[in-house]
């Protein structure tokens, strides 16, 4: 069944349905911020800024990618703490939900599809369809355009619907939407990055466009031969000339060959311009300046200088992990936790995370080698137990893991089986 024609059916639309009156000011479908958005804004480089001239830039493209992909490649998994213990709940329904949230999206999707629309449009929304029971039976992807959110009478959030091919408008509340909101003021209606950043991407779009055509108009030679001064070649004179040239001179194997010219003839570089060298720093500081609006870091879309080095590069690739993936991570467990658990089932300590270790933010060996010291290696004196460091890692504690280990050897073994969940 089509993606439409089930939203269609979680609407219970049957034919035309009639258009509401709208109302909520600036949060409303009419409002000039929204149908900008829709419609595009104009940049000062008279280049449009919509989602289809956005993602043909390649920096926000593979931002994006970086962005979502990075993020979905965490496993989110429904937890429960029990006292000091976090154990994996697979039983629940919103754990089946986030595995497999419609029948042709699996985890990876949703969580792609979530933070892919969150980076582009700075909200993702998604249809709670819900079963005989009253329970969500579905997540269905909503294009972010297609939402509007209003507040209403004692702060509640109200979203109006308007899907493209079904008509009308359908006016939802919480129950039915659930909203991953982005970077925003007032914690109802997030900005949108393509609006803040449509300088710099109708910038980008214009260097490009500039560059397409320099290619394609331009005239560009690797050099010229000139004659003295009243000298000149006859047609016949021209053809020997080009023939003589492209047997001793063209070619990977004449590569470096001494030019042997006569009779005054001179030969001219035409080497790169100032405005061709312009032109290219240009367009990188293009890439920096999407990166920047992104969130980013130029090396993950594989944009460095020449002085990065190996370890700068895992240094980038720590902080990428921090100050990019984490807090998109914390924010869709926390958004997930609202709007697809009870009040009940947050009392009673169930909630959403990600299993970041996956992201090998650190490696094995550098997990293991902090937790040993933590648990007394090398003479250090150990300010945490065997359970503490297995809590951190969200693996049970064991029976003897609550004593301070003194000796070395064993600091050792027990660091390594806090860092594997062994034991």
């Amino acid at each position: 069944m089509k993606a439409l024609s089930r939203i269609g059916q979680a609407f219970g639309l049957k034919g035309t349905v009639e258009r509401p009156s709208i109302t909520g000011g600036p949060f409303g479908l009419a409002s000039a911020e929204f149908l900008a958005f829709v419609n595009g804004l104009q940049s000062k480089s008279s280049v449009p800024v919509t989602f289809e001239t956005a993602i043909r830039v390649a920096t926000i493209l593979a931002c994006a990618r970086v962005r979502s992909q990075s993020l979905a490649s965490a496993p989110l998994r429904l937890m429960q703490r029990q006292g000091r213990s976090v154990v994996q709940v697979d039983s629940h329904p919103a754990a089946e939900l986030i595995r497999h949230p419609n029948s042709w999206m699996g985890q990876f999707d949703l969580v792609e599809t979530a933070e892919l629309h969150n980076a582009l449009a700075g909200r993702s929304f998604w249809l709670k369809t819900l079963d005989a029971r009253g329970e969500v039976a579905e997540l269905l992807p909503l294009d972010p355009r297609w939402v509007s959110v209003r507040i209403v009478d004692g702060w509640r959030c109200m979203y109006d619907v308007s899907v493209p091919t079904l008509g009308g408008i359908n006016n939802l509340g919480p129950k039915q939407i659930w909203h991953y909101r982005g970077l925003g003021w007032n914690g109802v209606q997030e900005w949108e990055p393509l609006s803040l950043a449509r300088e710099a991407i109708g910038l980008s779009v214009a260097s490009e466009q500039y560059a397409a055509q320099l290619f394609a108009q331009g005239v560009r030679p690797s050099g010229a031969f000139t004659l003295p001064d009243g000298e000149s070649f006859s047609e016949e004179q021209k053809r020997e000339f080009k023939e003589v040239i492209a047997q001793l001179y063209s070619g990977v194997s004449n590569a470096g060959r001494a030019l042997l010219l006569e009779n005054g003839m001179k030969w001219t570089s035409m080497a790169m311009t100032a405005d061709d060298a312009q032109t290219i720093e240009q367009r990188k500081f293009a890439v920096e300046e999407a990166c920047r609006f992104m969130g980013v870091a130029p090396i993950m879309v594989y944009s460095s200088d020449k002085t990065a080095t190996h370890a700068s590069a895992e240094a980038f690739f720590a902080q990428h992990d921090q100050q990019t993936v984490l807090p998109s991570a914390l924010r869709l467990e926390q958004s997930a936790d609202l709007a697809l658990l009870s009040a009940g089932d947050r009392a009673r300590g169930l909630h959403f995370k990600f299993n970041l270790s996956a992201l090998a933010r650190a490696s094995l060996e550098a997990r293991a080698k902090y937790f040993s010291i933590a648990l007394g290696a090398g003479g250090h004196e150990p300010w945490m137990t065997v359970n503490e460091v297995r809590e951190a890692q969200d693996y049970g504690p064991l029976s003897w893991g609550d004593e301070r280990v003194q000796r070395a050897g064993v600091a050792n073994d027990a660091a390594g089986a806090a860092a594997t969940g062994e034991g």
